[in-house]
């Protein structure tokens, strides 16, 4: 299984939602383009490895607004998609 997680805010991670994830075969954490978004995917981070799980963050490429994050994609390329059809 690959799954998604997403939290209100890049400090409310809380330990339970690592054994949430043990069944997961990756996990990919998505935090805003900003340095809290950076230091709280760290922080995730960790604590998936330290459980063994395989994951990854994200990082929004370069010339990405600050404060970018999840939400603001989705709604860039729905909006894409309206327009092209």
């Amino acid at each position: 299984h690959s799954i998604a997680v997403a939290t209100l805010s890049a400090g409310v991670w809380r330990p339970a939602w690592t054994a949430l994830l043990e069944q997961a075969r990756w996990v990919k954490v998505v935090m805003d383009n900003d340095e809290a978004g950076y230091t709280a995917a760290e922080k995730i981070e960790g604590e998936l490895k330290r459980a063994g799980i395989v994951r990854h963050t994200h990082r929004w490429p370069e010339g990405t607004p600050a404060k970018w994050d999840l939400a603001d994609e989705v709604g860039r390329r729905l909006e894409a998609r309206i327009a092209a059809a």
